[in-house]
């Protein structure tokens, strides 16, 4: 999959300047995007919309919640391609206003402060600071925009303007995640990476310093093992 360069600032990376990486959801905030985009459907009279998607699908969530699912990942991926259909048909402006709200409403007063306050002292460092994250482009970017970063972020399908509320895929997740690094640093070694989950192992591989922001179980055993840095769960 070539670079996602639709809210980067350059579709390069300087050799001169260091790059530092990292996830969105569970690493920078404990919000949660599409119980955002749930709240929205909700306030906007979609609320029955909503209900449709959702109470069909309410057992296997049960299942997922006890840990039961044998692909947690793909469970996650088909709930969130469920959620982004509800938006089928919206123009570009019109769910950059969905986007506004899930970041004002759901990720940004959760957001985790001191990792944000760590990535804003990257920045103040001259470094380069990429969130990378399976999230739709516009959610995520709006985001990043909040610490004057960058995204590259799973980008929407449109048609003659509208969204179709298909996402491209695949999603900017685990080796996705590593493909895109590698796209702006192909030889070089990331300065700093950050991320909260088992699936952020190879990004965080790619760094001189990974580090492991309130990790699952299986990153959690990865970083000790590896002597990364951790940052507890507050």
């Amino acid at each position: 999959m070539p670079l996602i360069d639709t809210h980067l600032k350059i579709g390069w990376h300087p050799d001169e300047q260091e790059l530092v990486v990292s996830d969105m959801e569970g690493t920078l905030s404990d919000g949660v995007t599409w119980k955002g985009l749930r709240d929205w459907l909700k306030a906007n009279g979609r609320g029955a919309d909503f209900n449709r998607f959702y109470l069909p699908r309410l057992p296997m969530g049960l299942v997922y919640n006890l840990g039961w699912v044998s692909d947690p990942q793909a469970f996650r991926e088909r709930w969130i391609i469920g959620m982004y259909q509800q938006f089928a048909g919206f123009t570009v402006p019109e769910f950059d206003k969905v986007a506004d709200w899930v970041v004002e409403n759901e990720l940004w007063p959760k957001r985790n402060q001191v990792v944000i306050a760590e990535l804003e002292e990257h920045l103040a460092a001259g470094r380069r600071v990429i969130l990378i994250s399976g999230l739709a482009e516009p959610i995520l970017a709006k985001f990043a925009t909040k610490i004057d970063a960058e995204a590259i972020g799973t980008r929407q399908d449109k048609f003659d303007g509208r969204l179709t509320g298909k996402l491209i895929l695949p999603f900017t997740t685990v080796h996705e995640k590593v493909n895109q690094v590698r796209h702006l640093v192909p030889e070089g070694k990331v300065f700093s990476a950050y991320g909260d989950s088992g699936a952020d192992i190879h990004m965080l591989g790619l760094a001189k310093t990974p580090v492991a922001v309130g990790p699952d179980k299986e990153l959690e055993e990865h970083a000790q093992t590896a002597g990364w840095r951790i940052i507890p769960r507050n």
